[in-house]
């Protein structure tokens, strides 16, 4: 039967008490209950001590509780291995938690990955990879032209200090870049998988929120879908084909993967 309030569950524990040989009273106390028990149907010193039991193994179990992790999960409201770990790289507190699409749970299981100071492509490749269960890809050093701001423009006549030959000044409305962006690749990719990293869906919104939990605002990036070459969907109208994502003008001549889509402006 279950327990209720009125009549709690009942434990019978077989150590770590007042009796018995590993016990801190004498021996004989022990052999005396043992005596009432089985001769006399006598509880009374037994369920006395037993006031003393509760309490002591009360206090042990919440002791060993404090630093198991599978006991902690199951208590939501004070989960205090979650803290603990949390606080490790920056949501042990409620005011960082639930902040993005990505679960807290999620980056508590990566957290090994998370506290490192040092981001590295492979820390982040194993992240999106066992994560999403998908094969990933980081291509660095992504070249972009970089529009010059107005200020920093050469006009002739002017006196700005960035109009001297040799020196400061620059040809041109915008430069070459190479160091400040890099590309993620995702796939191959079977047609459904491949649908749910499309803009709006709930896959790429975790996977910019672990994007931007793992290497922060400093670095621009991009996301480049590849759809496997057995899975390009013939187009039909009213049927099939989201333009630009999954539909082409005409028949693609090559059987190669179609890794025509790039997502770019996802972080911002």
């Amino acid at each position: 039967c279950e327990a209720t309030d009125q009549d709690p569950a009942k434990m019978t524990v077989n150590f770590f008490g007042l009796l018995g040989q590993g016990g801190p009273m004498p021996l004989v106390i022990t052999e005396y209950i043992y005596d009432r028990l089985q001769n006399h149907r006598d509880k009374t010193l037994a369920v006395f001590l037993d006031i003393f039991h509760h309490r002591m193994i009360s206090l042990f179990y919440r002791a060993w509780a404090c630093n198991q992790q599978c006991v902690s999960y199951d208590r939501k409201d004070e989960d205090r291995f979650a803290v603990y770990i949390g606080s490790l790289f920056g949501i042990g507190d409620d005011s960082f938690r639930n902040r993005d699409a990505l679960p807290d749970v999620a980056k508590l299981h990566y957290s090994g990955r998370l506290v490192c100071q040092a981001r590295n492509v492979e820390g982040l490749r194993e992240i999106l990879e066992d994560y999403f269960e998908v094969t990933v890809d980081i291509q660095q050093f992504v070249g972009q032209w970089i529009d010059l701001p107005q200020n920093y423009l050469c006009q002739l006549g002017s006196s700005c200090e960035n109009a001297k030959l040799g020196s400061t000044l620059i040809l041109g409305s915008h430069f070459w870049e190479c160091q400040q962006k890099f590309r993620i690749k995702l796939g191959p990719m079977d047609l459904p998988r491949y649908q749910r990293f499309l803009p709006g869906s709930d896959s790429i919104r975790r996977l910019i929120a672990w994007i931007k939990n793992y290497v922060g605002d400093e670095f621009l990036w991009e996301v480049q879908l590849i759809l496997r070459a057995s899975n390009i969907p013939m187009t039909c109208l009213g049927k099939m084909g989201n333009l630009g994502w999954t539909s082409w003008i005409g028949s693609r001549k090559s059987r190669k993967n179609a890794d025509d889509l790039v997502l770019r402006s996802l972080c911002t």
